[in-house]
C-alpha cells in the first residue's frame, strides 16, 4: 500500500510512534520499513519538522481468531473448530479426526491468540462412573483452574469433575427465583456452581450432595475462596442422602442423563424442583415428570447437544 511516510532513527521508533498515535497521525496495520539505522513510519499527514516520503508498505494481516495463526495445510483449515468451551484458563476443544495429528499446533495457536489461556485440552467424550469429560492436555499446565462467572469463583479439576460454562445463564435464572430464607437441595452438585452462586448471593441454607469425592473437594475449596458459610457439602449417593438431609423448599437436579429416573427417591424431599434432562422430546419428558405427581410450570431449552437433541430445564412443583 502506497502511503505518506516519515523517516526516523530506529532507536526512536517507539517514542515517535507513541507521539504519532496520540496525535492521530499514525496509519496502523502497515508494517514499518527498516533500512539500516533508519525506519519509515506510515502517516496520514506529515508532522512539522519531518520530510515527507512516499513508500510502499506491506499490510499486516488482521488476526481475527486463532485460525489465522494455525500452521497447518490450508485445505485442512475447514475442519478447525469455530467454537470451544473456556473454563477458567483452560480451553476445551473437539477436533475432527482429519486434524488430530495437528492438535499441538492448534493448541499453540489458541494460546497465542488468547493470552489468558494456559492449557488447551482435547475433549474425547465422557468417561467413568461420574461421567466426566475425557480430556487430554494438548499444551499447557494442567486441568485445575478457577472459573469466574456471575461474580463468583469456582475451583474445578476438569480431569475429574464435570463442569459446563454453557449453564451460566441458567444458573443466573435459578438465582433470580430463589428468595432469602429458603432451604436448597443441590442433589447432584458436581463442582457446586449452582450452590456457590446461590450461597454467595442469597441468605439460604444449601445441602450439596455428590458421590464424586473430587467434586466435593472442589466444592469445599470454592466455599473457602468465596468465603461462604451457608453450604453443607455431602459426599454420598443421593439415594442414601435423602434419608438424613432435611426437606427443602427447592431442589436442583442437574444430572441430564439420569435425573428423571431418580425422581422416585427425592420427590418427597422438596416443594419445588429444577430438573435438567437431555432429550429430543421435551414434551414426553414433561409428561413423564407429571406422571410422577409433579406439575411442570415451565420448561425450555438450555443448550443444544446436536441438531435433534438438547438439554432442557423443567421447573416443577409438588402438590400443585
Amino acid at each position: 500500500m502506497i502511503s505518506k511516510a516519515i523517516k526516523v532513527k530506529r532507536n526512536e521508533i517507539s517514542r515517535i510512534m507513541e507521539f504519532l498515535k496520540n496525535e492521530g497521525l499514525l496509519i496502523e496495520g502497515l508494517k514499518i520499513i527498516k533500512d539500516g539505522d533508519l525506519a519509515f513510519l506510515p502517516v496520514k499527514s506529515v508532522p512539522e519538522g519531518y520530510d515527507s516520503y512516499e513508500m510502499n508498505f506491506e499490510e499486516i494481516p488482521r488476526i481475527r481468531s486463532y485460525i489465522d495463526l494455525v500452521k497447518i495445510p490450508e485445505d485442512l483449515k475447514k475442519y478447525l473448530p469455530r467454537s470451544m468451551d473456556i473454563v477458567g484458563n483452560v480451553a476445551i476443544v473437539k477436533l475432527n479426526e482429519n486434524i488430530i495429528e495437528y492438535s499441538r499446533e492448534i493448541g499453540n495457536a489458541i494460546m497465542l491468540f488468547n493470552k489468558n489461556i494456559k492449557t488447551v485440552a482435547l475433549d474425547r467424550g465422557v468417561k467413568g462412573e461420574f461421567r466426566v469429560r475425557d480430556l487430554e492436555v494438548i499444551v499447557g499446565d494442567g486441568l485445575e483452574t478457577v472459573h469466574r462467572e456471575n461474580g463468583i469463583r469456582i475451583f474445578i479439576d476438569l480431569g475429574n469433575v464435570y463442569f459446563s460454562p454453557r449453564l451460566s445463564k441458567e444458573r443466573s435464572r435459578i438465582l433470580s427465583l430463589v428468595r432469602d430464607g429458603e432451604t436448597i437441595l443441590d442433589l447432584f452438585c458436581g463442582s457446586g456452581a449452582f450452590s456457590i452462586l446461590i450461597g454467595k448471593k442469597r441468605k439460604v441454607k444449601i445441602y450439596s450432595v455428590d458421590k464424586n469425592p473430587r467434586a466435593i473437594e472442589c466444592l469445599r475449596e470454592s466455599i473457602r475462596i468465596n468465603k461462604i458459610d451457608n453450604i453443607v457439602p455431602i459426599l454420598d449417593d443421593v439415594r442414601t442422602a435423602v434419608n438424613y438431609i432435611p426437606n427443602g423448599d427447592r431442589a436442583i437436579m442437574d444430572l441430564p442423563m439420569e435425573s428423571i429416573n431418580l425422581l422416585d427417591f427425592v420427590i418427597n424431599k422438596s416443594s419445588y424442583f429444577h430438573i435438567y434432562y437431555k432429550t429430543n422430546s421435551p414434551d414426553d419428558v414433561k409428561n413423564f415428570i407429571e406422571g410422577k405427581g409433579l406439575k411442570v410450570e415451565n420448561y425450555g431449552l438450555v443448550h443444544g447437544y446436536s441438531p435433534s437433541e438438547g438439554m432442557y430445564y423443567f421447573d416443577a412443583r409438588r402438590g400443585a
